[in-house]
């Protein structure tokens, strides 16, 4: 099947993707603004911003030219303060037929339809279904003007040989271990912790089946390459290759969507990689691999077999432990845990007042008091 809309789409009328975080989010939903155009033979648009915080992993995500080819920023950019307020736009649920086109007479009245939810348009809209098959995201993707540069990068992951039945991990590190996403908890579950690395090696190793880890901790892949036969890596090619941000992130983006199965935190790289390739998902917020925090007692993240990896990334480890659990479990071993990191990672304001919560939990309220206040003034 493929995308049906016609070769001059309608100029009057686009799906603009709105998407204002990362790079691979933006991503996502612009292939939803692109099927949607092509679906009913409209036109598409995006939006583009700098982002708010300087270190969105590093993907240049302001910096278009690294992106996209000039000629097709001049045709397709739109102007996030030229969009009418009151746009219609969809969410990441199901609409029938007529509701999808009572959505489409209101856009109709503004010549825009705003995208800014990346679920699969056949699950959004199943009235497309049966022009949708498992290769239409891919063949959006190769409808977008990349640069030469980005577009070698594609291509170099395309080619990159890869055990056969590959299972794939994003290994999301980023801002939310090292940057300003760290200093609360609200994402903390989008990275995944050097216990769920270990757990799911043990799992592909008994299963028999290869892993190949992707991301951005790449001090841990290293250390799991050099422990499991069958963990192997795609960074050193990147590195070897002197790939800036963006054509790194389309390389693990593509790679991952040549595995059998992605796990991965729901990151929106793995999103882009699951609709690329057609791959089944695995969240890993879904599933429990992750130990209670006495197993620092019996593994302790400051001893000698995590000498290489950073003091941020043993922090959020220790730290996911006690967050991802209920309060009502916490004890002296979370207690523990939050003691570590803040050992290892001093003046994190979050860290305090987990701090002080655990200390409250214990009854020790006038620590717990301490810790809270020192955060709040």
């Amino acid at each position: 099947v493929k995308l049906m809309g016609p070769a001059t789409p309608d100029p009057n009328f686009r799906f603009v993707a709105t998407r204002l975080d990362g790079l691979c989010q933006r991503l996502t939903t612009l292939l939803n603004a692109v099927i949607l155009a092509d679906l009913t033979g409209r036109d598409f648009g995006f939006v583009w911003y700098d982002a708010d915080l300087p270190e969105v992993d590093r993907q240049a995500n302001s910096d278009l030219s690294l992106l996209f080819e000039d000629d097709f920023v001049a045709r397709h950019l739109v102007d996030l303060h030229s969009l009418p307020p009151g746009m219609p736009h969809y969410y990441n649920q199901a609409y029938s037929e007529a509701e999808f086109h009572r959505l489409m007479r209101g856009a109709e009245d503004y010549g825009v339809f705003q995208v800014d939810r990346p679920g699969k348009i056949e699950q959004i809209f199943p009235h497309f279904a049966d022009r949708i098959d498992g290769g239409t995201n891919a063949r959006a993707f190769d409808k977008l003007g990349f640069t030469a540069s980005a577009r070698s990068a594609i291509e170099e992951a395309r080619a990159y040989p890869l055990p056969e039945g590959a299972v794939g991990l994003h290994l999301r590190g980023g801002d939310i271990v090292h940057g300003t996403h760290s200093n609360h908890g609200g994402y903390l579950h989008k990275a995944v912790s050097i216990f769920e690395v270990e757990a799911l090696a043990e799992q592909t190793t008994e299963a028999g089946k290869p892993l190949v880890i992707v991301g951005q901790e790449h001090d841990m892949i290293d250390l799991m390459v050099a422990r499991y036969d069958h963990v192997s890596a795609v960074h050193h090619h990147a590195e070897a290759r002197g790939f800036d941000p963006v054509q790194g992130v389309l390389f693990d983006a593509v790679i991952l969507s040549r595995m059998a199965r992605i796990w991965a935190p729901l990151s929106a790289v793995s999103r882009l990689s699951m609709k690329l390739g057609d791959v089944p998902l695995t969240d890993l917020g879904k599933v429990s691999l992750l130990p209670d925090p006495g197993i620092l007692r019996d593994r302790p993240l400051d001893g000698p077999d995590y000498a290489g990896i950073s003091a941020e990334y043993r922090a959020y480890s220790a730290i996911k432990t006690v967050w991802m659990q209920p309060l009502d479990r916490w004890g002296e071993a979370h207690l523990a845990a939050l003691q570590f990191a803040n050992r290892i990672r001093p003046g994190i304001q979050f860290i305090q007042l987990l701090l002080g919560a655990a200390r409250a939990r214990m009854g020790r309220w006038d620590i717990a008091e301490d810790r809270i206040r020192s955060v709040l003034t």
